[in-house]
């Protein structure tokens, strides 16, 4: 913390457990600190090292929570969905949309949220829990820059919600698809075409540079 405001890197472990103690009522944790960076700079092999890390130490756990900056969270949750195929385990990614230390912030429920997804339920695949809801990884988008609604899934509605309990819909991936498969490698060399009518499909080069 810096003049009384957080900064990426200075909420530690420790800093993580004090702030939901009744979280050791309902799982057993063990954190690891992997990055100390704005998420906003994730980069690729940001997302290969957290792939790694969970096929390293899948096999311990019950399930996985990746605590993530908003600005890019979408982006990793939909990479990891590839990297981490087959799951027989939850990953969940979540974050917050005001500061922990803020008044009124949603960190805490949101933290509180994404231990119970990860600890309670049979989801076999990687989701963001955010603002109750629990989204399919590599179908959610962040659309909001201030409200707590941030994500919404593309083209399907929410694979739960958390209220009291936790209600799934039953779209959710489970453990049935045989053993978990893990990639260390992801293709960069990737860039977005928005078509158009009129456009000739031989200078895609050119528009990738």
């Amino acid at each position: 913390m810096v003049n009384g405001s957080w900064r990426p890197g200075s909420f530690t472990e420790e800093d993580l457990l004090k702030f939901v103690p009744e979280v050791k009522d309902l799982a057993e944790i063990t954190t690891v600190d992997l990055f100390s960076m704005d998420s906003s700079n994730f980069q690729p092999e940001q997302w290969v090292e957290l792939a790694k890390l969970i096929q390293k130490n899948h096999e311990l756990y019950d399930g996985v929570v990746i605590t993530h900056g908003t600005d890019t969270m979408h982006y990793t949750a939909s990479a990891l969905s590839f990297l981490l195929q087959n799951l027989n385990f939850p990953v969940v990614l979540t974050g917050s949309q005001v500061p922990p230390h803020k008044t009124g912030s949603d960190a805490r429920r949101n933290l509180m949220d994404a231990i119970r997804v990860a600890s309670e339920t049979n989801i076999c695949e990687v989701v963001i829990v955010f603002n109750s809801k629990i989204l399919r990884g590599n179908r959610a988008k962040k659309f909001r820059e201030v409200e707590f609604e941030a994500f919404e899934s593309i083209g399907m509605r929410p694979l739960g919600v958390i209220e009291h309990d936790i209600r799934l819909t039953g779209e959710h991936l489970k453990n049935d698809r045989g053993k978990p498969k893990f990639f260390d490698k992801i293709e960069k060399m990737v860039c977005i075409i928005k078509l158009t009518p009129g456009m000739e499909p031989w200078n895609y080069p050119k528009l990738c540079g």
